[in-house]
């Protein structure tokens, strides 16, 4: 297999790259081509470019007195860069700018493992001027750069540098196209990367506004709430002294409505004869940050019978499964320094439960047609002379819905426009500087948001979709619309609900089938399952729209688990009757039965997420093979979490509920959307701060992601008290919603 330089670029360099983070599904499939195409190149190129790195830098520094082209290019000379940089090479001797070339990388082991970035010391480059000692007082501002480059030999490597700040990417780039060669280093193209320094925009100013007028709202109403908690101490204790014989509870330092659930019904009637200073008070109430953070926190005395606590577990650890997924792909195909290493440890059984954990997401689906289902039917019993609901209860049940999904989507979004470009430059990594923060904010500019705040970033354009890990939301959007017929089948006729849902189920598992077979799709949708079989890129076509795309975004493709979720949901509205059926059932009967539901639901759950590890581990699998577990695996995961919240609501769960249902995960699943908003935002901004490539080892990316999940939460439980419990504490004192 010939390889072109144009591919490799765009298979290994990390800027073009990264963009793919946004669908985890192409990012494994680049993962896989680089491999494979790193693996066919000659020992020999392998060892001529490894040879190249070493001495680079001696080579720059022991030439850098050699320029007389690079004084003579049109493009660079008279320019302020050109000026810094022969004042660096010129006006001073090594020994009085060593920090300026002490900084440069040194290329090190790990070429085999696919080391092929490395850093340098950025923040000696940045910090020249902090020994006077060391360099002239008239030292260039200096900033550190990736300089990426192929060479004849067939490798793209990428090296630190330090340069003035005067010089734009695009003179680096031209700057080290000139002197290579000079070296006698042969190029086929030279691409840079620095920190230009960010232009204050539209979006900054809109972003700048916008977060002002909630810290401003935030102050003054946390302020005007602690003042009215203080009051009411100092009252309370003048009664008592006065003589009056009573109690005011009152917590410590915040104190909230008493209820379980942030999300909980609560209508502050307001008409007419309400006065203005009551409806400000109550509209400050809602962005008490101190009152919001004390409702979160908040533990119910007892579990209302609306509530499923199941869920919290389930909620809690799924999308800790995705963060931890996440910051696999970033540490690992952006930063580390034995990629190859980390890849292999694809045919490790542990490590298929990270890897093939795309089915993370579909916990949410399932839990998602759920609450839905359960919870218009509830709805609808309680609605008088209306079997099917009236106009005004579906209205609201699509403006409750916006109402809670778009204040944080939209305010992100509005963050990443509008701050990513400034935070650049306080961050010193070179794997993140520029095109990092501008891949993203591009992605966001203009109309690009659109598709992600009217939820189609899954079917159009996905793989440059704004914060397009949101395709989740898209999807379960996309359901929650059509599923009012399901609803009001379900609510007709029980029959007549389970058939509707199951049939298209059943249509939806056909097209995975059939599309897995025509495109020859790798096994598990992203192949991620298989990661290392390198029989993969033989028997299938990893390069289809189907396969990169379709397969595992589309909504056709993944309705299978929302629909489970639905039947789940009909089910549990039947829970007295099934609880009723086994409690007539005999004690010796009704054990072997629940006793073997669980080996069912279980032996689903482990075929749907450890089913690829023979062919991991060099197995082999036809095309109809990887088909039919492409139709099947998400749906057997639906059903094992489907068994799972039945037998622990019923009753029978035993110490899984004791976990799942533990109050420890109250606090955390309330913020849950929040969290998977902004984790991949917080995650990259935690990368941009890489100076040096990560080493992946088992010990050292577990407590990696320990400490991310820590962070994350904790900064989610902030976000939600400034963004999300506001706005639904607004629509709670606006909207008379149906409960």
């Amino acid at each position: 297999m010939s390889l072109s330089w144009s591919n490799l670029f765009l298979l290994v360099l990390i800027p073009n790259s990264f963009q793919q983070i946004n669908n985890p599904k192409l990012l494994i499939q680049n993962a896989h081509q680089r491999v494979n195409n790193f693996l066919e190149i000659p020992t020999n190129d392998l060892f001529s470019s490894a040879r190249v790195l070493k001495h680079l830098q001696r080579y720059l520094v022991q030439n850098k007195q050699d320029e007389n082209l690079l004084l003579e290019n049109d493009s660079l000379g008279r320019t302020q860069c050109q000026k810094d940089n022969r004042f660096i090479r010129k006006a001073a001797n090594v020994s009085e700018n060593f920090k300026f070339w002490d900084s440069y990388a040194v290329p090190g082991t790990g070429f085999a493992l696919l080391h092929v970035v490395f850093a340098g010391q950025p923040e000696e480059c940045v910090n020249i001027k902090s020994d006077p000692s060391a360099v002239d007082s008239s030292f260039p501002d200096s900033g550190p750069f990736i300089v990426s480059f192929g060479t004849k030999t067939g490798t793209p490597l990428s090296l630190g540098t330090c340069m003035p700040l005067s010089c734009s990417n695009a003179q680096v780039a031209e700057y080290f196209a000139i002197l290579l060669p000079a070296l006698g280093i042969q190029v086929d193209y030279v691409a840079a990367y620095g920190r230009e320094t960010p232009m204050a925009n539209g979006g900054f100013i809109s972003a700048v506004v916008v977060f002002g007028l909630i810290g401003v709202l935030i102050l003054v109403a946390t302020t005007w709430g602690i003042s009215k908690r203080v009051y009411g101490m100092y009252q309370n204790g003048m009664k008592k002294d006065s003589g009056y014989n009573q109690e005011l509870s009152v917590q410590d330092g915040c104190e909230m409505d008493q209820g379980p659930d942030i999300k909980q019904d609560h209508i502050i009637p307001l008409d007419s004869n309400t006065s203005n200073l009551v409806i400000a008070e109550r509209f400050l109430e809602c962005f008490d940050f101190c009152a919001n953070l004390t409702k979160i926190l908040s533990i119910p005395k007892e579990k209302s019978p609306r509530q499923f606590p199941v869920l919290n577990g389930i909620r809690v650890l799924s999308l800790g499964w995705v963060i931890i997924g996440h910051a696999l792909l970033l540490q690992i195909f952006f930063v580390c320094d034995n990629f190859l290493y980390a890849y292999e440890r694809g045919q490790n059984l542990l490590f298929q439960t990270i890897v093939n954990g795309t089915t993370s997401v579909d916990s949410f689906f399932v839990m998602s047609g759920f609450l839905v289902m359960h919870g218009s039917l509830k709805a609808m019993d309680t609605l008088r002379n209306s079997k099917f609901g009236n106009p005004m209860f579906w209205a609201m049940f699509y403006v409750h819905r916006l109402i809670r999904l778009w204040p944080t989507m939209l305010l992100t979004i509005l963050f990443v426009v509008g701050f990513y470009p400034q935070l650049a430059p306080v961050f010193y990594s070179p794997f993140y500087q520029n095109y990092q923060p501008t891949s993203m904010v591009e992605l966001c500019s203009g109309s690009g948001w659109l598709s992600t705040a009217f939820f189609y970033n899954n079917i159009y354009e996905p793989a440059t979709a704004c914060i397009g890990w949101t395709w989740y939301v898209s999807n379960d959007v996309q359901f929650f619309v059509i599923s009012p017929m399901f609803i009001i089948a379900a609510k007709v006729n029980k029959k007549v609900g389970y058939l509707s849902i199951a049939g298209l189920i059943a249509a939806n598992s056909l097209l995975v089938l059939i599309a897995s077979v025509v495109n020859k799709a790798p096994p598990g949708d992203t192949g991620g399952g298989a990661l290392v079989n390198p029989e993969m890129f033989v028997t299938f076509n990893t390069t289809s729209i189907w396969a990169a795309e379709r397969l595992y975004l589309a909504p056709y493709c993944r309705f299978q688990t929302y629909g489970v979720g639905l039947i789940l949901g009909v089910a549990m509205h039947q829970r007295e009757q099934i609880k009723a059926y086994f409690d007539r059932t005999p004690v010796y009967l009704r054990a072997v039965m629940i006793k073997s539901v669980w080996a069912f639901g279980f032996l689903c759950g482990i075929v749907s997420l450890y089913g690829l590890y023979p062919y991991a581990n060099g197995g082999h699998m036809g095309i109809w093979s990887a088909a039919f577990y492409n139709a099947t695996f998400r749906l057997l995961w639906g059903i094992f979490l489907s068994i799972l919240i039945l037998l622990c609501t019923l009753g029978y769960g035993g110490v899984i509920n004791d976990i799942l249902s533990s109050n420890f995960w109250i606090p955390f699943a309330r913020v849950n959307y929040t969290t998977y908003i902004i984790h991949l935002v917080l995650l990259e901004m935690y990368m941009m701060t890489f100076e040096q490539d990560f080493h992946f080892t088992t010990i050292n990316y577990t407590v990696t992601c320990a400490g991310l999940l820590l962070c994350i939460n904790s900064l989610s439980l902030v976000c939600s008290c400034i963004i999300e419990a506001p706005f639904i504490k607004l629509e709670k004192l606006i909207l008379k919603r149906p409960h």
